[in-house]
């Protein structure tokens, strides 16, 4: 069992009683929790508050007749009257012979313990576990229905007997329900399993895709909002005026839970996607819609906006679109660019709900930052029709400092004042069953005070109502007088929560569990082990309808603040609690366990995972895992998930993500160094090389304890990577040789091709260039007899830039067109940037500046953030040769945008501080800004870095191009002194040349 039971005692003659009847329970076989004011209360809240915390919370209240307990005047009656209240089982213990129990508890079984506590405990320990079992559930659910039935008779207004009608009806159909299971538990059990096997077939089909596409609105809103919204006038059209204004790019709600937050802009939306206001007759151009929302079932990351707003495209252009977003190297601000240019002329709304689960609550930044790279593009974009609304408890700080004068913000501080707060009440009440249609006005306002006029305290309180005949909202204002804290919401929330039946509270608490909109199979199949005949599907209107669930499409969820109380009612539990040894444990670990098994088998075919949003099963089960530390478990997950899809799809800061949660946890030496190659190589992606080193570093620590030869091969080819692209060329050199050592060991030729060509590479930047061109011809060979056309046109481009530095134009040409034939063929983006790239250097070079800028523009067609920032840099050249000066000085200033990103995922990144002083070399000739002392820091943090000949040679044969226009001659100056930088830090022997074939 699960959950304790609260004992109701008299200290006055039952106190010794009670001490051996706690000790008797709790240390017996199995023990028994129970909860006891003076072996339980703890400083710190007022003992009232933390008695009414476990009334609330309990299993079942334990009522101990003495002579004192039985008294009118007795605590004891305010006890078991609270637990009657919240709908929880009571048992009268008779401790005190010829006593008579209280009228309310006279229909109840009471349990003789008069000859004492020794033989009474084991007597209750069974009837406790009685009333756990189905046949316990369905003795209490008569008690209760036949309670309601003496009350119905005894009703004094139609009201009243609308509300008692409910209630009977409610217990009637739980009657109906538990007899059914009970006659026949293995028809029960076969009808529960069909239906959840037709739920997770239906969870497995092709997503909405298939549908015919909604161009305007893409996704459902994350709420909407009630008939009885009221008030909001200002903050309406305040809204509206910041929606209109084409200065305001990104609009931040802040407001904390419970205050109508969502409610507030999915109403205004919902009009504006008519092209109307909500409070006026004014017409509008209709506005596009993305609603995604953090914990709905469209959540928000880069992804999901990228595809949202690329779905208000026609499918042609969407369809291209995310072939773009699956380009790794294609950096996040350049895709969003594209996309927002290519997007329609007409005011768009992006809505990112529930913002707050996206911000550290310590330093108040953004946590992904992808999503901030994403939002930074949407803020600082050229013109486009985007505008971002974001709703959240926790402001971004990070995200506050870009382009402030495009930001507004609108405080949702204060709740709903009279008389809008009673009208939302009256509205819920329909048919003014529950008293609050008809309340006279001072105790709606009263109730407005209590609630602060929050709409979801005002929700709560109707829904305590709704479920509670025995409570008027007089009465309920007056126990909340000195009950109520500061914070409102959460305590109506958990009030409500608690008068709710056993099987409602399990549906809620499942919901919560989830953490995400699910259907009612997922709510089954969670909750078979432990509901009888669970049919949650039957139960979920009336829990919409009372307020304590949402619904959105065929899925169902839970406002935040409910889901925090549902989880608090669950006992943690421990891993224990996943074995598979037929024991059905409530606790979160197990529930975790079972909602991950819900989603492994959720998973759809290989053949139907398209998109991000096809993978969302593997998502949440990924989750869960981690929760619940199965580890190795959640590693399988992103094994059969990663690189296969995430990295194709270029969704590395995801990888990256799963992988860091992984870290250090898991059981077996070879995942843990698998799991560490995934991540570096993750963050070499994302530019990140200094972390992607340290963990190729780890994984080959682990390696060199169950040595592995191909595993470390893969390893030292990234590891090369980031020590290339961190200054280190000697490693780099290092770790290819081995590379190129472990594949002639393993006799895998195809293999050698990858480290020739990085060599080849290598040799180049030390200015080598023979030794360079000789590993490319060797790595030529490999490709055309053993590997594929992805590493011969890789091979091809690389040596195309060594001839060029060579002087043997023709032949580079040559090697670029080659490469570009094989990359067109097959659309390798990268190899078709960098060899145009090589072309337009050609052209740059030889003084065909007609050809240097075709091919300048045909590199920018296939964006590759690695080689952006060249790709600019030349064409910024080109221009003032051209004396296009504003041209040029955009292309340089384009040029250090990307530059900075580099810089901003890798501070070492030389390459890009090299380019940043030619750059603002650039600008210093094309704006006549002096620029030149920028320039020296840039070349001297680069040169700080690596000096190698061959890299400083392509940076002084730019600025030897440029200086012709530079009429101060100062610019041919920095180019001699930086030529004067060289050291050749590699010694080359005949151990590194490559062996003849």
């Amino acid at each position: 069992m699960s959950g304790h039971h609260f004992l109701s005692y008299s200290r006055a003659d039952a106190g010794d009683f009670a001490d051996k009847l706690f000790d008797g329970l709790q240390n017996g076989i199995p023990p028994v929790e129970v909860w006891m004011d003076r072996r339980c209360l703890h400083p710190g809240p007022s003992f009232d508050s933390q008695l009414a915390e476990a009334i609330r919370r309990c299993k079942t209240l334990l009522f101990v007749m003495s002579y004192d307990s039985v008294e009118e005047t007795s605590v004891c009656k305010s006890e078991w009257l609270w637990a009657l209240k919240y709908k929880k089982p009571v048992v009268p213990l008779l401790l005190h012979s010829g006593l008579e129990p209280p009228f309310l508890l006279g229909a109840r079984q009471m349990l003789d313990c008069t000859r004492g506590a020794v033989e009474a405990v084991p007597r209750l320990r069974d009837h406790l576990l009685w009333l756990d079992t189905d046949e316990g559930r369905l003795e209490e659910v008569r008690l209760l229905l036949s309670a309601a039935q003496r009350d119905l008779r005894r009703a004094a207004t139609d009201d009243q007997m609308a509300r008692i009608q409910r209630d009977i009806e409610r217990f009637q159909h739980e009657e109906d329900e538990l007899s059914r299971t009970l006659e026949n538990p293995a028809a029960a059990r076969t009808r529960v399993r069909q239906s959840i096997s037709r739920g997770l077939e239906r969870e497995r089909s092709a997503p909405e895709r298939h549908v015919i596409r909604d161009t305007r609105v893409v996704h459902a809103p994350p709420a909407v909002a009630p008939d009885h919204f009221q008030d909001r006038v200002v903050e309406t059209e305040l809204l509206t005026t910041l929606l209109k204004s084409d200065a305001i790019r990104l609009v931040t709600v802040v407001g904390r839970a419970g205050i109508g937050k969502t409610a507030l802009v999915c109403r205004l939306l919902k009009s504006l996607e008519d092209g109307r206001l909500p409070d006026s007759k004014e017409l509008l151009s209709p506005h596009r819609m993305v609603y995604l929302s953090a914990v709905g079932s469209r959540p928000v990351s880069s992804a999901t906006i990228q595809e949202g707003l690329s779905r208000l495209l026609p499918e042609a252009d969407s369809r291209e679109m995310r072939e773009l977003f699956k380009q790794a190297q294609v950096s996040i601000a350049t895709k969003m660019q594209r996309l927002l240019a290519a997007l329609p002329q007409e005011p768009i709304v992006l809505l990112l709900d529930n913002f707050e689960d996206l911000v550290d609550r310590e330093t108040g930044k953004v946590v992904d930052r992808d999503l901030l790279e994403v939002l930074r593009t949407l803020l600082s974009a050229p013109h486009h029709c985007v505008t971002t609304l974001i709703t959240t408890r926790a402001v971004p700080g990070d995200l506050a400092l870009v382009r402030p004068g495009a930001q507004a913000r609108v405080d949702l501080d204060e709740g709903l004042p009279e008389p809008h707060a009673g009208n939302i009440l009256r509205a819920m009440d329909r048919d003014g069953s529950l008293g609050l249609k008809n309340a006279e006005p001072r105790l709606l306002a009263l109730a407005q005070e209590r609630t602060r006029g929050y709409p979801r305290a005002l929700e709560a309180l109707f829904a305590i109502l709704s479920v509670d005949r025995s409570t008027s909202l007089q009465e309920l204002l007056e126990e909340s007088q000195h009950v109520l804290p500061e914070n409102v919401v959460e305590a109506l929330v958990g009030e409500a929560f608690s008068r709710l039946l056993g099987r409602d509270q399990r549906i809620v608490q499942a919901l919560a569990i989830y953490g995400h909109p699910v259907t009612s199979a997922a709510i089954d199949y969670l909750l078979e082990p432990h509901v009888a005949g669970i049919d949650s599907a039957n139960e979920m209107r009336r829990l919409v309808n009372g307020r304590f669930v949402r619904k959105e499409g065929q899925q169902y969820s839970l406002h935040p603040v409910d889901r925090e109380y549902a989880l608090s009612c669950i006992e943690e539990g421990e891993p224990a609690d996943c074995a598979n040894d037929g024991v059905a444990r409530f606790s979160r670990f197990a529930l975790r366990h079972r909602a991950a098994d819900y989603f492994r088998q959720a998973r759809r075919p290989r053949h139907e995972r398209k998109s991000l949003e096809d993978l969302a099963p593997h998502l949440a089960e990924f989750d869960l895992r981690c929760q619940n530390m199965q580890y190795d478990t959640a590693f399988d997950i992103l094994t059969d998930i990663g690189f296969r899809y995430l990295g194709v799809w270029g969704h590395f800061r995801l990888l990256a993500e799963m992988h860091e949660k992984l870290v250090g946890r898991l059981g077996d030496q070879r995942l843990e160094q698998s799991n560490h190659g995934s991540l570096g190589n993750a963050l070499e992606n994302l530019g990140e090389y200094d972390r992607g080193l340290k963990h190729f570093d780890t994984a080959l620590e682990l390696n060199r304890h169950a040595p592995r030869l191909q595993q470390e091969r893969h390893l030292l080819i990234g590891k090369s990577i980031c020590h290339r692209r961190l200054g280190d060329t000697r490693r780099a050199i290092e770790c290819n040789e081995r590379s190129l050592e472990i594949a002639r060991q393993l006799n895998d030729v195809a293999a050698e091709a990858a480290p020739l060509n990085n060599l080849g590479n290598r040799y180049a930047d030390l200015g080598h260039l023979d030794q360079a061109l000789r590993f490319y011809e060797d790595a030529l060979d490999v490709c055309q007899k053993w590997a594929g056309p992805y590493e011969q046109a890789v091979v091809l481009e690389s040596s195309g830039h060594a001839l060029l530095m060579s002087g043997d134009f023709d032949a580079a040409s040559r090697r670029f067109r080659d490469a570009l034939a094989v990359a067109n063929d097959k659309n390798i983006v990268q190899v078709q940037n960098y060899a145009h790239y090589g072309l337009s250097l050609v052209g740059l070079l030889t003084g065909d500046l007609e050809s240097a800028r075709t091919e300048c523009e045909a590199a920018e067609q296939y964006d590759v953030q690695d080689n952006n920032h060249n790709v600019s840099v030349v064409k910024g050249i080109i221009h003032l040769l051209e004396a296009e000066t504003a041209s040029a000085t955009a292309a340089f200033n384009r040029c250090l945008d990307h530059c900075g990103c580099l810089l901003s995922r890798s501070p070492s990144n030389f390459e890009a501080r090299y380019i940043t002083g030619v750059a603002l070399l650039g600008l210093t000739v094309s704006t006549e800004k002096n620029r030149i002392a920028e320039s020296h820091e840039a070349f001297r943090l680069a040169h700080e870095i690596n000096h190698d000949r061959g890299v400083l040679s392509r940076v002084t044969r730019l600025l030897e191009v440029m200086s012709s226009v530079d009429a101060t001659g100062r610019i041919a100056g920095i180019a001699a002194e930086i030529a004067g930088w060289g050291d050749d830090d590699v010694q080359t022997t005949e151990d590194s040349s490559p062996d003849d074939r």
